[in-house]
């Protein structure tokens, strides 16, 4: 893709403490970097224009905003969108979802169901503002070259990602040992990857499920790979449901958090997922460990797990980060969903500004965790070119110091018609051009083989 000239836009460097130009531009440079950032009056002159090399878009005053980036999400349930749980009634509990719904679904998945959920959730995650998705897969039915075929997904599309591969023991030991190989072939084979905008376009880190699935010799092993593969740390369900800290008090005495601490598993680059039922003194240890914890609250609320408590986790000190835990690709919304749940919980209005600021600050904190240096999140001058533009004409004032409030209040993700991930259209008006495949089609394909998935739910046993 050749060099880019946006002008006449409303461009927010960042929601969060950035600067808003009210009427601003952006260069961006063969490469997907931003090469120049500011007023339209320096940066896309008439003069500039008429000699500039590529091609010049007016923005006509829509907002222009960051890539938004989701700090947990788990494309291969894309498919999985209508599907009834297996069973004649309906779970009661967390562990009875899992058991009539996701894990069948693990099981069933194949190559192809695997690329396609990931192409869907990845297609849904750019229609909601998002250009880096940190996945966490399982497919414990097809399990090597899994995670080749969610990254082939994001080239196609252009995206931004980071994924690994769940591993558990539910299936077995022999599933477990293939899920641990699973995430060490996957990351070897980035190592001499190609850049976008600038930084990597693909990662890796070691997931694990959670530590009711898991046996001890599996979760030792895994401290042992992410010292071998030089990995930031793990990607883990924490205390979603109370059945995590009941199963490891009953197996050696400590709740789920220590467990994985005994392994070597909190790093600061490790990601803990949900944290609903975390004690004190396990609040305490992830912030010690520097572990960033990502809440996922539509999930929480579809589940019926309970709320996860931002305030008592930050009074702790430990940084919280915001996700969306396969439920959608729309981050900016489950954004607003955990300011609103802060209220609600509160019973306060005046409550939940702060815990909105600290989850932006923390998924550009998990975003640095695995693209060092490339400050995702943030439009600046030399970094990539990873942003979108939103129909959004706003009808009241829109300044620096307000703008989460439109965020938070605007339904913005809903309104975004261009998204660019290191200076290539990922989205431009609504539709994919990378994608060769004609829309409709590739919808009537992808409906064929979700159905197929469904089918093949019940021909595979639980282990």
């Amino acid at each position: 893709m050749g060099e880019l000239l946006l002008h006449g836009g409303l461009v927010a460097t960042q929601i969060d403490g950035g600067q808003l130009l009210e009427d601003g531009a952006i260069r961006i440079s063969a490469e997907g970097r931003i090469a120049a950032l500011g007023p339209s009056a320096e940066v896309a002159s008439d003069e500039i224009r008429a000699d500039f090399p590529g091609e010049v878009v007016d923005l006509g005053g829509r907002l222009v905003l960051p890539g938004q980036i989701n700090a947990h999400n788990h494309l291969y349930s894309a498919l999985a969108r209508g599907m009834a749980p297996l069973g004649e009634r309906p779970a009661t509990d967390f562990v009875g979802v899992l058991e009539t719904l996701w894990w069948p679904l693990d099981r069933a998945l194949d190559e192809e169901s695997v690329y396609l959920s990931a192409l869907f959730g990845l297609m849904e995650s750019a229609r909601a503002g998002v250009t880096t998705v940190v996945d966490h897969h399982a497919s414990q039915g097809f399990v090597r070259g899994s995670l080749d075929a969610v990254a082939r997904a994001a080239r196609d599309l252009g995206l931004r990602l980071s994924t690994c591969f769940e591993v558990t023991d539910r299936d077995g030991a022999e599933v477990a040992a293939a899920g641990l190989e699973e995430n060490a072939a996957f990351a070897a084979s980035l190592k001499d990857a190609s850049p976008l905008g600038g930084a990597p376009q693909i990662t890796a880190t070691l997931g694990l499920h959670a530590s009711f699935t898991l046996e001890d010799e599996t979760l030792a092993r895994a401290g042992r790979l992410v010292d071998e593969l030089g990995l930031p740390g793990v990607h883990v369900h924490l205390s979603e449901d109370r059945a995590d800290a009941e199963d490891a008090l009953r197996r050696g005495g400590v709740r789920p958090t220590q467990r994985l601490d005994a392994h070597g598993l909190l790093r600061p680059g490790s990601l803990t997922i949900h944290g609903l039922w975390v004690d004190e003194a396990e609040i305490a240890l992830l912030a010690e460990r520097g572990c960033l914890l990502v809440t996922n609250p539509s999930s929480n609320m579809n589940n019926g797990v309970g709320r996860c408590d931002l305030a008592r986790l930050r009074a702790g000190g430990v940084r919280v980060a915001v996700g969306t835990d396969g439920m959608s690709g729309d981050v900016l919304n489950s954004l607003a969903l955990a300011y609103f749940a802060r209220r609600d919980a509160a019973r306060d209005p005046s409550v939940g500004w702060d815990d909105a600021l600290a989850l932006l600050a923390g998924n550009r904190a998990v975003a640095e965790v695995f693209f060092p240096g490339a400050q995702l999140g943030t439009l600046r001058t030399g970094g990539p070119a990873d942003l979108v533009v939103m129909d959004y004409l706003p009808f009241t004032p829109l300044n620096a110091g307000n703008l989460l409030g439109h965020v938070l209040y605007g339904g913005l993700a809903s309104r975004t018609r261009d998204v660019i991930c290191g200076g290539r259209y990922v989205l431009r008006e609504g539709r994919f051009p990378q994608l060769g495949e004609d829309f409709a089609e590739l919808s009537r394909r992808t409906q064929l083989a979700a159905q197929s998935l469904w089918d093949r739910r019940a021909l595979k046993p639980n282990t």
